[in-house]
This record gives C-alpha cells, structure tokens and sequence, in this order.
C-alpha cells in the first residue's frame, strides 16, 4: 500500500490568493496527464543509453525471443527502485514496466511504422508506456515516456510524454490561473530541477497553454518567479506531487545594482564610459535598467555595455535574504544598445562551466578541476550568501545588509568507475572568478588495462536564484 507523505503545510487551512494580495502560503496539488498533442514538442529533449548483448542481472524471466536479443535501461526518479529494465526482439519491445524482473508477463509493444522516407528501417520507435516512478518516503507517482531504439547502432533513447498540472486559487475564481510542470532537460523523472524543467502558466486564462517560442506562458522553473503582475516565491516537490507558493512581504522584493561601462564609437573612435544601472526584477527574470545612455551616444549609434561587477538580492521561500555577486568581462559584451532607456537580463538561468586541466591522468598526478557559474549576460558568480540571524538581535525588518551572512561555497565530490566516493571538499575561489579543487590521485591506486573512468561533481547551493546548480565532468585514469 502506498503511503503518502504530505507537508506541514497541509496541517493549516488553505490560503486563497485575494485578488492583487495574497496570505502567506498556498499548496498547489499537481496531477498527472499525458501531453495532448498541441504540447508534443515539450518533448525535444531525450535521454540515450546502449543496447547491450548481456542479460540485466536483475532478470527473473523472459519471453521466448524469435532472435537474438538486446537489453537496456532506464533509470529515473530518486527512490531505490527506480531502474527499468527492457529486452529487444526483432521490432518487438518488452518493457519490465511492473519492475518484478519478470518480462514474460509483460504486453509485448511492437514498434509503430516508419514514416516513408523519413526513418531507417532500423530506427524502431514504440508505443509510449507508462510506469511508477519511486521516490523517498515511499512516494510514488505516474510518468509516461516513449522508448525508441536504434538496431544499427545498438542506442536507444527516450522522451517524456507527462507532465503534471494544478491550480493556484485566487479570488475571484475568474482569476484561477492553471499551471504545469514539465519534466524536461534531460528527462529525469525529477520535477523540481530548476532552472531545466519548464513551468506553464496559462496567463491569458484561455484554459490552454501557449508553448510557442518567446511565450510568457513557458518559462524555466525558477525559485523566484513573476506573473500575474507579482513576484511569488516557489518550492516544488521532487517527485511533482505538489508546489507551494507565497508572495513575498511588501518591502522584501528582489533588487540589485550593477555597475557598467559604455564602450560607444563616435568618428570612428571608442568612447569609454562608466555607468550604473538599477536591476529590477520584471517578467520572471533580473533586467538591468540602462535609463539614461552615455554622453558620446548618438541616435542611430550603438553602444556596447560590458558588466564590471555587480550585487542581487533575493529573498527565498522563508523570506531570508540571499546575496549573490558576480563580475563581467572586459572582453564579452553584456548587450549591445541602440536606443535609451534600454534594458538587459542577468541572473537565471545559470550554467555551471566545469573542467578539468587534462581528459587523462595516471596514478600520483594532480587532477585540477575549474568551474565558473555564468548568467543570462556572461556574467560570472563568485559570491551566494544566506542572511542568517544577526550576532545580536534585530527587529522585523531589518535591513539586509546589516545581517550577518554566511557564504554558501560550490562543494565537488569526486567518484570512481562503480560510483564510489573517493574524494570531497569545497572549491576555493580563484580570482576573478573561477573556484578551483586540485586532487592528488593516490600512488596505489589499482587500475585495469583498460583504465578507469572518474566523475567530478560540483554542487552549488544558488538559495531563491536556481536552489543546487549541479555540472559534472568525466576524466580516465590510466596504468
């Protein structure tokens, strides 16, 4: 029997959001459904994976096969049983969807026909299928993906076609918006990667989503998100069993100031100049409000503005402030204005840039792994930092920047070929901007003919601008 656990949140009465203002906290239940097909091309990403000769281990039965077969898995969701398993017969799939290990009682899928001209005989897609995913506190919840596998190159890969929907309730009801989250880069069965899965929200109140390019309505899950005129804070279960929502307090929005040069040509001459510009927080993202353009600008000119450092405040879904700090470059432009007043984007999405100084070492080396957070403008993070409680007590209200805050540091584990943990610690900051951690492989470590293949994961708590932004690099050890 399944056992659901439900937040604390549902232990209060619902909060309603009255018009324009709005009480703390509202829940939003999210229910599963299958993509209709106006929304089919939500599903661009795809996850790959290798078809193999070899039985999974974890087989209990198959079917009798008509010649020889390939296997595969799926892995998805969080909980301990989230592997899928999957035979290959000829153009018939057996997709262990009940995860008993037993293929024999499974509907055997045959692969839909090729479109004329259009697909290889040997590019075999399926009839999606749909499974259990497992989640912590023994949660579990629907999803619905579609497996295609390619015989010529022993690959398959597959997409999600699910998402999960709800309603955040306002009054009037008239005033309901409709809201979804997708599942979707890459799909994972985790619904609360922010800054990668999608947030829909019918704005217009047609009842449908409008997913075209540029659209208000699909937007990046973010922690901090603006519609309906306001900013509202965001917190979304892993498994999308539900989201919850508040408005900030009047007096705790984001804000920010980041400091510019205006690089204009007149008579064939650069002009340099510095400038400031307020970053207010508009349409789901920071803008950087250029309102008056430098001296030397012209109308029917262009002047390149190039971010020389900058500060954001956020506040997260508690209602802590969050600082994060970032510096431009002298050589990547932030945008390029022709007319003034002009605006930009910084901030989230952030992309986390991480390598290491060489793809192959050997035993006694130093492995030195680099990375860089970057924003919407190129713009480089050094500093996240949460306000905690004051040293001495503060009133309600206090201003932010008399807290004390504690730095939130990008953290990277490193891993061996069977997923063992063989190192961990904080990156240090390399001014400007990129934090480096410098791992010594030890003298004895036992390695194959072959060689070894390491991971290097880097975790970075972001707080209310993209919650953990994670990135991994691969590098081979070698005899």
């Amino acid at each position: 029997m399944r056992r659901r656990i439900l937040p604390l949140l549902f232990l209060v009465p619902a909060v309603i959001f009255l018009g324009g203002a709005s009480l703390p906290t509202q829940t939003v239940m999210l229910n599963f459904a299958s993509l209709p097909e106006r929304l089919l091309s939500l599903a661009d990403k795809i996850v790959s994976g290798e078809l193999t000769d070899s039985p999974q281990k974890s087989l209990k039965g198959e079917p009798s096969y008509g010649s020889a077969p390939l296997y595969g898995a799926i892995v998805l969701g969080e909980g301990s049983g989230g592997r899928f398993i999957f035979s290959l017969d000829g153009n018939i799939l057996y997709f262990d969807s009940d995860q008993d290990g037993d293929l024999r009682k499974e509907q055997p899928l045959v692969s839909q026909p090729a479109v004329k001209g259009l697909f290889r005989k040997t590019l075999l897609s399926f009839p999606p299928v749909l499974v259990q995913l497992s989640y912590p506190d023994d949660v579990s919840q629907e999803y619905r993906l579609a497996v295609t596998c390619d015989l010529e190159q022993k690959t398959f890969n597959f997409v999600n076609l699910g998402y999960r929907f709800g309603t955040v309730i306002f009054l009037p009801p008239e005033k309901n918006l409709k809201v979804a989250i997708y599942d979707a880069n890459p799909p994972n069965g985790v619904f609360n990667d922010f800054g990668k899965d999608l947030l829909l929200v019918d704005l217009n109140r047609d009842g449908e989503f409008d997913i075209s390019s540029g659209s208000p309505e699909k937007v990046l899950l973010a922690k901090t998100l603006s519609f309906a005129g306001d900013v509202y804070a965001i917190e979304v279960m892993n498994s999308g069993e539900y989201l919850d929502i508040r408005q900030p307090p009047v007096g705790k929005q984001p804000s920010g100031v980041v400091a510019i040069t205006y690089v204009t040509k007149l008579d064939h001459k650069n002009k340099t100049q510095s400038g400031e510009g307020e970053s207010v927080f508009r349409n789901g993202s920071f803008q950087v409000i250029c309102s008056r353009g430098p001296a030397a600008f012209r109308r029917g000119g262009s002047s390149e503005a190039f971010i020389r450092n900058g500060e954001l405040t956020l506040y997260d879904f508690y209602n802590r402030p969050w600082k994060a700090r970032f510096v431009g470059s002298s050589l990547t432009p932030a945008a390029v204005l022709t007319s003034f007043p002009s605006q930009f984007s910084v901030g989230f999405p952030l992309e986390h840039n991480l390598t290491t100084d060489k793809k192959e070492y050997r035993p006694a080396e130093n492995v030195v792994v680099s990375t860089r957070l970057v924003g919407q403008a190129k713009e480089t993070y050094t500093y996240f930092a949460p306000g905690e409680k004051s040293r001495k007590t503060q009133p309600p209200g206090t201003d932010p920047n008399k807290l004390f805050f504690e730095e939130s540091k990008p953290r990277l584990v490193i891993k061996d070929q069977a997923g063992n943990v063989i190192t961990e610690g904080d990156l240090v900051l390399k001014p400007p901007d990129r934090y480096q951690f410098t791992w010594r492989i030890p003298t004895e470590t036992v390695i194959s003919d072959k060689g070894a293949l390491y991971r290097a994961i880097v975790f970075w708590d972001t707080g209310p601008f993209q919650g953990v932004v994670t990135a991994e690099a691969q590098f081979s050890i070698v005899k």
